[in-house]
């Protein structure tokens, strides 16, 4: 499939589906970009600035189906900001007419202030939402009867605001016929239109500002099935976006039987209408309606008893969320309800406090929902709701409460609901829903409910567990409330419990991030031995934040399934130390114990029990925040047995000294993470008063206002997530040490510590020389990051005691470097016989010891941000072939270093394996780009944003390997002829962000010889003008990807095509320049002729007088010598037609051969050989003709033996070079023909016509002689 380089679009041809797809979105169009394939079925071009769709926009789209054309003029609130749309966009009518077979249109966000005319009959889907049409006329929709999605919303509303009401012509849809969705929402329409189509399945109606439905507004809408009338005299209090209620805060008034003929209503939506009663009219008819949709009201007093529902036997979802009353004097008497209610619950004591809360809120009165059979979905959140409603049907699954007043529920709340699944009573009494009581549960109230999976009873002052739980309970929420006690039967026989979360109860306060109430003393949630029983299937446990001190085994002798433990934020710190219910949990996988730590205190040690070697399936261990001095193998001997453990999580605990051998006992330990503590080293061998700094001078040291979580991510308390480098902790076994303080690293630390294969020390500001030794244990350590410190390199021996070492980042450790006279040895590298990566960069290197360096495994080096151009200085050679001896290096990165230049000395002192040179962010001028050929394998050259002005020779050629070049954000301004010439290599440039104004098409290679399938030349002022058009040629020819190359590749110059993409230069305006040229010389010789010949001619008239006549009498006398004419015309006419016979002996031939004329004519019926056969009659007629007379009639020029002469005449014209057709017109006929156009324009003469006029017979006779004796 082809398509012009010109379209700024991507195309996708899916055979499969038969589809090819046209996306230009975003591309900053202006105008509909030609070259758009033929075949397209899917065009999208939204978000652009295209003016204007005409006829001809689209027509040669004959099998476009879906047409995507939103948001070129997006309203001004509604569109961006940086560019406003002011002039919005024009249809021409009919501009889709032709457009047969197109489906789907979209027109939103167009600013349109009125429906196209003409659009195609077979649309289907037809949007126009977000635009400016505020009416809508029968005339709108005419022609488009097949409609079946039709999308008009968003056309006033506060983000696209206007100052009128939206108006619909009375049965403005009567002719849609096929319409089965509907959409008018956000419109400001003050009524619903008249006229809907009965067809109509799907209607929105939603946010505008419809105060009445009237009885007739929805009459013979039998097939209805979801209507949305929500936002219509809207609720706002606590509206998140501007919110306008009808007058004095008026309900939607809804006629009782304006929904009676929608028998097949499904979905009803009533949100946010203000209303205060439901009539139970409106359903009288609607039997089949699933859901409704009730919310954001003020229903408080209507759902009391709520008689609409017993009109609704299949209901299956409703909604009456969000309908609580505002404080006012009507609202009393809800309240006084609710005390009754309170009052009746039983035993549960009820304080006044509460009362006025009850006064708001919703009372729902008993068997409210008793008659829907078959609802399974019912949500009453946020309503100030102070009880759970009686009378719920046994057929429910999901019931939500959330956000309300319920502070008790009784035996009978639920006792209906066999079937509940779900059920969230979340968040009824919490910080952010303050009450003045506890919530109250009554034993058994949940223990009907023989199906529920899921309960959620978080954030609700709860002061104990719920009783008699179902034991089909698989999810269990009962955190951040006030339970104090977990007793002994509260979770009996819940065996298909798989998750439980009770923390928050008892709150460990300090530094909370949330208002937070400890319990009485900061006690602990007291839970009972034998509380978790029962819960043989618990899979997560979640203890966090509840203030524990211990944890008893007891907890744990059933639950040995338990894969997750969350016990962080509390007080462990002694438990841990014996933890005996470890013992207990052989499958857990993840324990979560951090930031136990104790307040104001700063143990030596980490102190653990035994029993965590008993935990075989742990895989991870987070003890963040213990907050301790030192790590030593006796202190965590315990993990040492965990042989699946993989990750330690001892960050963030303020640890001074660790030993390390201890995590060398851990057989499948990959993650050992210590970052963000404060471990300084330690050994005998050092001074420890030095390496004590910052250690304990006793067993522990009290810690005054110590605030440890303030340093931690919130994230990272849940979920381990390595600070480090991932490359690092993918290489193997890692250890990680950053951010410490860690200033001198003694070897003693890592003994035995052989097979981890990363390890991080970075940011730990350590200014040691390193000597060789420092390591010495750590032989299967391939990757070490170093980074962010003050090491000094002045041994040679750095980093040789580790022999496997394959990754040495090095960055970032500039502070002696930029010391002078102090001594900087890189050799150690050449003592690294396995290093492949090697990052040296940021560390501004302006000097070395060392003025070579050799090493055969290195593999890629990274030198960027330092001082390369001192090192190279002019005249300074110390330093040419620092990276000469690294023989096996493939990738060198160079950039930031200030360089200046690239000489053939520096590229030849350079690896000559290398297949990437980054040589980026420097200041170079000058390349010697015939050093290239020293790199037999280079792949990659990177040269951006440097300062190459010029590049003046073929690169290729040197560079014969070379398959990515970038050249991006130079000052290149030109490129030598077969720039690309036998770069068959070379498959990606880049020239965006230079000076080019023109490119030759000789720089590059075209048809099979051009391999270059990427070229980005974005960002280049092109100067576009006829200098420009053979590249644009090239561009055309050679199948090359050029990156926005429509949009981004444009003119700077000259200034009335400036912003414009080179690709559109009209190619043809140049030609010109070549036909006035041509035009030019022609004139010049006509004019030098002129002049010349009159000259000639009078001084040598005489002699050319001679020659001219000699010359014409020899033709003469050759030409009559070979002529075998026996006739001046064959007259060739319809001899069965007795009028054109008569007029050709009567008329014909009596003026050509009749009177005193010599014409000697040739006629079918006088002169023809009997016997002979048509054909060959006609040829011999033909051939001893001068010229041949055609009769034609309306009949003749129908006959084959006219087409057969004519044939033959033409022939002759062809092989004597010479014009013998003459063409007589008794009729008219033959009045389209090209030929008979033709012939009047360069023979004129040879075209007769008979005239009409009597007087004008004798001009046509003279003509026609003139005709045969010319020659």
């Amino acid at each position: 499939m082809w398509f012009p380089k010109s379209l700024p679009c991507d195309v996708i041809n899916d055979e499969e589906s038969a589809t090819v797809i046209v996306d230009c979105s975003d591309r900053r169009l202006i105008k509909i970009p030609p070259g758009i394939p033929s075949n397209v079925t899917n065009l999208t071009l939204t978000i652009n600035h295209i003016p204007e769709i005409l006829p001809e926009s689209f027509a040669h789209l004959k099998d476009l189906i879906e047409l995507d054309f939103r948001c070129n003029c997006v309203p001004i609130m509604l569109g961006p900001k940086d560019r406003v749309c002011t002039n919005r966009l024009f249809i021409k009518d009919g501009s889709f007419s032709s457009m047969n077979n197109l489906r789907s249109l979209y027109l939103d966000g167009n600013q349109l202030l009125k429906i196209p005319k003409g659009l195609p009959v077979n649309l289907v889907l037809l949007s126009l939402e977000a635009n400016t049409i505020f009416s809508l006329y029968k005339e709108n929709f005419t022609g488009i009867s097949n409609i079946e999605m039709l999308y008009l919303g968003q056309n006033c509303y506060y983000r696209n605001p206007c100052n009128v009401s939206f108006h619909v012509e009375k049965d403005a849809f009567e002719d849609l016929l096929n319409l089965t969705i509907l959409s008018i929402k956000s419109n400001n329409l003050s009524y619903v239109p008249e006229g809907l189509s009965s067809t109509l399945r799907e209607l929105y109606l939603y946010n505008n500002r419809i105060e009445y439905i009237h009885e007739y507004d929805l009459k013979n809408m039998y097939n209805l099935e979801i209507l949305d009338l929500s936002g219509n005299c809207p609720r706002c209090y606590n509206s998140p976006f501007p919110c306008i209620p009808c007058e004095n805060g008026a309900p939607i008034n809804i006629h009782p039987n304006a929904f009676a003929t929608l028998k097949n209503l499904r979905i009803l939506r009533l949100h946010s209408n203000s209303l205060r009663n439901v009539s139970s009219a409106w359903f009288k008819n609607t039997r089949n309606l699933q859901i409704l949709d009730l919310s954001q009201n003020f229903l408080a007093s209507e759902i009391r008893c709520a008689g609409f529902l017993t009109l609704l036997p299949k209901l299956k979802e409703l909604d009456f969320s969000f309908n609580f009353e505002l404080q006012s004097l009507h609202t009393a008497l809800i309240g006084q309800a609710c005390l009754l209610i309170q009052t009746q619950v039983g035993p549960f004591p009820t304080k006044t406090s509460n009362w006025d809360i009850c006064k708001q809120g919703l009372e729902i009165k008993e068997d409210t929902f008793s008659g829907l059979l078959k609802l399974k979905e019912l949500y009453i959140d946020h309503n100030y709701l102070c009880k759970i409603p009686t009378g719920i049907p046994s057929s429910l699954k999901i019931l939500s409460l959330q956000e309300n007043n319920i502070f008790s529920i009784s035996n009978e709340s639920f006792f209906r609901l066999t079937q509940l699944e779900e059920l969230y009573l979340g968040n009824n009494c919490y910080y952010g829903n303050k009450c003045n009581k506890s919530f109250e549960i009554q034993d058994g109230a949940f223990a009907g409910l023989q199906q529920l999976t899921v309960l959620h009873l978080n954030s609700n002052n709860l002061t104990k567990v719920p009783s008699k739980l179902p034991l089909s309970l698989e999810v269990l929420y009962l955190n951040n409330n006030k339970i104090q006690v977990i007793s002994r039967h509260d979770f009996k026989n819940l065996v298909n419990l798989t998750v439980l979360y009770l923390s928050g109860n008892c709150p460990r306060c300090y530094n909370a991030a949330y208002p937070c109430e400890p319990c009485a003393g900061q006690s602990s949630l007291k839970i009972h031995q034998h509380a978790f029983k029962d819960l043989i299937n618990l899979r997560e446990l979640s203890l966090c934040n509840t203030s524990l001190k211990s944890i008893p085994s007891k907890w744990f002798e059933n639950t040995t399934r338990l894969q997750i433990l969350h016990l962080e934020r509390n007080y462990l710190v002694e438990e841990m130390k014996s933890a005996e219910f470890l013992l207990k949990l052989p499958l857990l996988e993840i324990l979560d114990l951090s930031f136990n730590y104790e307040l104001q205190s700063y143990p030596k040690y980490v102190n653990i029990s035994n029993t965590f070697s008993s935990l075989t399936s742990l895989k991870e261990l987070h003890l963040q925040g213990y907050v301790f001095q030192d790590i030593t193998s006796y202190n965590l001997d315990p993990i040492t047995k965990l042989h699946n453990l993989n990750v330690i999580d001892l960050g963030v605990n303020f640890i001074t000294q660790v030993e390390f051998t201890l995590f060398q006992k851990v057989p499948n330990l990959t993650v050992i993470y210590l970052a963000e503590n404060k471990i300084s080293p330690f050994s005998e061998n050092v001074n420890k008063s030095k390496c004590l700094e910052l250690s304990s001078k006793g067993g522990e040291r009290k810690l005054n206002k110590f605030d440890v979580t303030s340093k931690l991510n919130i994230e990272m308390v849940q979920k381990f997530l390595p600070a480090g480098k991932p490359q690092c902790v993918s290489s193997g076994k890692t250890l990680d040490l950053s951010l410490n303080s860690i200033f001198y690293i003694d070897p003693e630390n890592f003994r035995s510590f052989g097979d981890i294969t990363c390890l991080n020390l970075s940011t730990n500001d350590i200014g040691q020389n390193l000597n060789g030794t420092e390591f010495i244990y750590l032989g299967n350590l391939t990757y070490l990051d170093l980074s962010f410190n003050k090491l000094d390199f002045d041994s040679f021996n750095a980093f040789q005691e580790i022999p496997k070492l394959e990754v040495l980042d090095l960055s970032y450790n500039k502070h002696y470097f930029v010391v002078e006279s102090v001594t900087h040895h890189l050799k150690f590298i050449e003592n690294l016989h396995n290093i492949k990566v090697l990052n040296l960069s940021w560390n501004e290197i302006s000097t070395l010891t060392e003025c070579e360096i050799k090493s055969r495994s290195l593999k890629e080096l990274r030198f960027a941000g330092n001082r390369l151009d001192i090192l190279w200085k002019n005249g300074d050679k110390r330093y040419v072939n620092i990276f000469k001896h690294f023989r096996n290096l493939n990738i060198l990165d160079i950039s930031h270093n200030r360089l200046y230049a690239l000489t053939g000395e520096v590229i030849n002192s350079m690896p000559e394996k290398l297949t990437e040179l980054h040589v980026n962010n420097n200041r170079i001028t000058f390349i010697d780009w015939k050093g290239l050929m020293h790199f037999k394998n280079l792949k990659l050259l990177d040269l951006r944003y440097n300062r190459i002005t010029m590049i003046m020779t073929n690169v290729a050629s040197y560079a014969y390997s070379l398959k990515k070049l970038i050249l991006n954000s130079n000052k290149i301004s030109s490129l030598p002829p077969a720039f690309l010439h036998q770069a068959s290599n070379l498959t990606y440039l880049d020239l965006s962000y230079n000076n080019f104004q023109s490119l030759n098409k000789s720089i590059f290679l075209s048809g099979n010889e051009n391999y270059l399938h990427v070229l980005k030349l974005n960002g280049n002022p092109f100067d576009c003008r006829c200098e420009i058009s053979d590249f644009i040629m090239w561009i055309n020819e050679n199948n090359v990807t050029i990156p926005r190359l429509a949009t981004d590749v444009l003119c700077a110059t000259p200034n009335d095509k400036k912003g414009t993409g080179i690709i559109y230069f009209d190619l043809h305006a140049c030609s010109l320049d070549s036909t006035c040229m041509l035009i030019f010389f022609f004139t010049f010789c006509l004019v030098i002729l002129s002049t010349a010949l009159p000259i000639m001619k009078h001084i040598f008239y005489w002699d050319m007088w001679y020659i001219c006549n000699w010359f014409a009498a020899q033709f003469k006398r050759s030409k009559i010598s070979t002529s075998k004419t026996l006739f001046d015309a064959y007259i060739s006419y319809d001899t069965k037609d007795e009028a054109v016979s008569d007029w050709v002996f009567n008329e014909l031939c009596h003026h050509l051969e009749g009177n005193g004329e010599e014409h000697v004519l040739c006629l079918e019926e006088r002169d023809w050989e009997p016997g002979k056969a048509v054909i060959d009659n006609i040829i011999l007629s033909i051939d001893t003709s001068r010229k041949t007379l055609f009769v034609l009639t309306k009949k003749y020029v129908k006959s084959g033996k006219f087409k057969t002469a004519f044939y033959l005449a033409l022939q002759k014209l062809m092989d004597e070079n010479m014009d013998v057709i003459i063409i007589v017109l008794l009729q008219p006929v033959l009045q389209n023909s090209q030929y008979l156009r033709l012939r009047r324009k360069i023979c004129k003469s040879s075209i007769l016509e008979w005239p009409k006029n009597p007087h004008a017979e004798d001009f046509f006779w003279h003509r026609a002689q003139s005709s045969i004796l010319e020659k």
